[in-house]
């Protein structure tokens, strides 16, 4: 399964979400293992103004099918969406900030939610499930914005927490009543080691690299310490390229090259500022 989380900011009206990127497969524990060898990208980009999120098995068909809507508008992608059996989905319309879900063959609106979610709603001990944990941890943050709220609780539940079917990177997406949908830059870092499936020693980075210029749909998830990542171009989320290097702007510069995608890259790691290439 999965989680995808949608959240509108009440005061700016931009909306936001936020999904993992762990496959897990319920009948074969194997498959579920390659948590950063075999990642899912769950939060996807339909058009300038409409971002969907999904929860289902088969992570590859759905995200295929779904991106197969590009291009229509609202009406018609929910009726599409609802015809992709043994999945739901999370719409995000910008201007105004809306939220969608649709599931069973049926949608509807869910932007009065405060917190919209779908996917796995483990149980994490006799009296807290994951999506109150969500609930908690983003009201904990209820004078910031929409986006740090978000941000901060899905790094927590990613990364600290770790329930058994949600993992990996943190992917989300955002827009604002005057721009477009855009990931956001998300670096993270763990604090013991993984397996890629070697041991990669601790502390590892994790990098999110959004797709910027002519690319704004592409992807990439860095590794630093593992000197690996993966690539999802634009307009292709069911299809992530294996890239190794040993930096991430050779990593970069590879989605450049070799699949003429352009990412943005942190330069200082320090300030996190961002460059183009």
């Amino acid at each position: 399964m999965t989680l995808v989380v949608g959240a509108i900011d009440q005061h700016s009206g931009a909306v936001h979400m936020a999904g993992d990127t762990k496959i897990w497969w319920s009948e074969d524990e194997t498959k579920s293992r390659g948590i950063y060898t075999n990642p899912a990208l769950k939060v996807i980009l339909l058009a300038h103004d409409l971002a969907v999120g999904y929860a289902g098995e088969g992570p590859e068909k759905i995200a295929r099918e779904a991106s197969k809507l590009r291009g229509r508008e609202l009406e018609s992608l929910l009726e599409g969406l609802a015809t992709i059996r043994g999945a739901s989905f999370l719409v995000a319309r910008r201007n105004p900030g809306q939220l969608w879900e649709v599931a069973g063959g049926e949608w509807g609106e869910v932007s009065n939610r405060g917190l919209a979610l779908i996917g796995d709603d483990q149980r994490l001990d006799p009296t807290t499930t994951v999506f109150d944990l969500v609930r908690r941890r983003y009201d904990d943050f209820g004078a910031e914005p929409a986006e740090f709220r978000l941000q901060s609780t899905m790094q927590n539940l990613v990364h600290l927490v770790r329930p058994e079917t949600i993992g990996g990177f943190v992917v989300m997406a955002s827009a604002s009543n005057e721009t477009a949908f855009r990931y956001a830059a998300l670096p993270s870092t763990l604090f013991d080691s993984i397996r890629v499936p070697g041991p990669v020693e601790w502390p590892v980075t994790l990098s999110v690299l959004p797709g910027v210029d002519d690319t704004p749909g592409a992807l990439g998830l860095w590794m630093e310490n593992a000197g690996l990542g993966h690539l999802f171009c634009d307009g292709e989320p069911a299809d992530p390229r294996r890239i190794v290097s040993d930096s991430v702007a050779k990593f970069v510069a590879i989605a450049r090259d070799d699949f003429n995608q352009s990412l943005a890259v942190p330069y200082d790691p320090v300030l996190g500022v961002f460059d183009r290439h």
